[in-house]
């Protein structure tokens, strides 16, 4: 049966025009009499969004001491104390110039670091920051006083720098000589962990489409009337190996 791609009738002396397209197949119509033209755009909401290069976003956050070393301690105030996330203990040691150090375990970019002290709404501290990248040779990014009015930990920024030792010296504290510390961080960039793998492809179940075949009655003002279906043509065009 050859389908209709043109339909012509005619009726009282005038030829009439079906405008519906089709194209032929082997036993009927198939395609849309709606159909847009082949090279008319899809709207925006209808097109797919092209994805872009990978990346993974940069942010700042805690990063985590894997040890820490002291010059000295006092009995009973170790450095651990420092960076167990408890307020209620301390490392202390006596004597201008006491240090404590934290090993992040590999070089980090760092940017911050934040410290609680012991009495320290009450009396203020002097310090200075230091940074190193093998442990032996540290470069001083950051001198100044603690505020004296505080207990929690207290922020003190510098220029990010490249560093696996982190190290804070104490000179003292305008009441005596003791350096006390009950919490120590540093803030610096998180490890890029990159994009997730997207999820495995689903196989097509996309339902086979169907062609049927058709006789179109057109009347002499070129209006589709009435439609006669033949036998259905059915055609998969799903993928054979999803």
């Amino acid at each position: 049966m050859i389908a209709l791609g043109l339909v012509a009738a005619l009726a009282c002396g005038t030829e009439m025009t079906d405008p519906a397209p089709a194209t032929e197949t082997d036993g009927g119509v198939s395609g849309d009499v709606n159909r847009p033209p082949p090279d008319e755009e899809a709207p925006d909401d209808d097109k797919q969004p092209t994805d872009g290069p990978d990346s993974c976003p940069v942010e700042s956050g805690t990063l985590a001491f894997v040890e820490t070393a002291a010059s000295d301690a006092e009995w009973g105030n170790p450095a651990a104390n420092a960076v167990d996330g408890d307020l209620q203990t301390r490392w202390s040691c006596k004597g201008a110039g006491c240090w404590i150090t934290g090993d992040l375990g590999e070089t980090r970019t760092v940017e911050e670091l934040r410290v609680a002290w012991y009495r320290g709404d009450e009396r203020s501290s002097g310090f200075a920051v230091s940074l190193s990248t093998d442990g032996d040779d540290f470069a001083e990014v950051l001198a100044g006083s603690s505020t004296g009015e505080s207990l929690e930990l207290e922020g003190y920024p510098f220029t990010p720098t490249e560093a696996r030792f982190v190290r804070l010296t104490v000179n003292g504290n305008d009441q005596n000589q003791w350096a006390s510390v009950t919490e120590l961080q540093v803030v610096g960039l998180e490890p890029c962990e990159g994009q997730e793998e997207p999820p495995p492809a689903e196989a097509d179940t996309e339902a086979p489409s169907i062609a049927a075949p058709a006789d179109r009655t057109v009347q002499a003002t070129g209006t589709l009337t009435q439609v006669s279906l033949g036998t259905p043509v059915v055609s998969d065009d799903r993928d054979p190996n999803p």
